[in-house]
């Protein structure tokens, strides 16, 4: 098995994000975190792998929910995408950790690619969504669209629906669910390559903080938006932390803003980061 190397590619910021959301419980007196929005790309000489899509900017759906979050310096996946050399058809697999619009987004926009959920994951989400009104609050992260278009790609055999934990999903890369904390079936993408174990998180994380202590203290504080309970989100931040075999460094957090200084980095003409975890 060839080695991956790991890329992680910023394709919009938001600015002052409340501490309450990103520490759940973590009021303080209106502290803010700055985080970014990503997604992760595989590659060992044969295949081009995502690890989520970002979004389509273009999905009218999507765009209000970006606005709504104030995410700023926003670039089309695919331009993004470019940056390194790859085009949106060179996309063989997708492993969406989620659904929330932020990282399904974007599923329309990479024609050949095989996409990878959790079966939990889509049905539960369609469940929710057709609940009355008085249930909104849990839809504040999903995107209709999204949904069907994910639904769709049935049609053209395109999409797998996992259950469970799965060892080689592909060669070397490696699936854990994290159920009913912040989302209902959350992928653990392990990624073997050089000699480490590197676990991209989805949103179980949104920062180093979260698994590290908010307050410096070793203390696990999840992210304060989730559909399950405080025990199963503190519970899997424990757990991936395990699954890197004890090594902060190792676990990929997508709105982590201290990625960029972590790893060998670059930044584009249009201010968004480019981050090199493995060559």
């Amino acid at each position: 098995m060839k080695d991956y190397s790991i890329t992680i590619l910023e394709y919009g910021v938001q600015k002052g994000f409340s501490n309450a959301m990103v520490y759940s419980g973590y009021h303080g007196a209106g502290e803010t975190t700055d985080v970014t929005y990503t997604f992760n790309v595989l590659q060992n000489g044969e295949d081009v792998i995502l690890v989520d899509t970002g979004y389509d900017g273009n999905k009218a759906e999507n765009q209000a929910l970006a606005d709504g979050v104030n995410l700023t310096q926003y670039q089309n996946p695919v331009t993004v995408l470019k940056k390194i050399g790859v085009n949106p058809e060179d996309v063989k697999h997708v492993i969406l950790t989620h659904a929330h619009w932020d990282h399904m987004g974007g599923i329309n926009l990479f024609p050949n690619a095989k996409f990878y959920l959790q079966k939990d994951e889509l049905t539960s989400w369609i469940t929710t969504m057709t609940l009355p009104r008085e249930y909104n609050t849990l839809k504040a992260s999903i995107s209709c669209t999204d949904l069907e278009q994910c639904v769709g790609l049935i049609r053209e055999n395109r999409l797998v629906l996992l259950d469970g934990d799965v060892d080689n999903l592909l060669p070397g890369i490696h699936i854990r669910v994290a159920r009913n904390g912040h989302s209902f079936a959350s992928n653990l993408v392990v990624v073997e390559s050089k000699g480490n174990k590197f676990v991209i998180v989805g949103d179980t994380a949104y920062v180093k903080g979260n698994i590290m202590g908010g307050r410096g203290d070793g203390v696990s504080m999840p992210n304060g938006y989730g559909v399950g309970s405080t025990y199963n989100m503190i519970h899997t931040l424990q757990h991936i932390l395990k699954l890197a075999e004890g090594n902060i460094n190792n676990v990929l957090i997508g709105h982590e803003v201290g990625t960029w200084e972590q790893y060998e980095s670059t930044v584009t003409s249009d201010g968004l980061h480019i981050a090199y975890v493995v060559k």
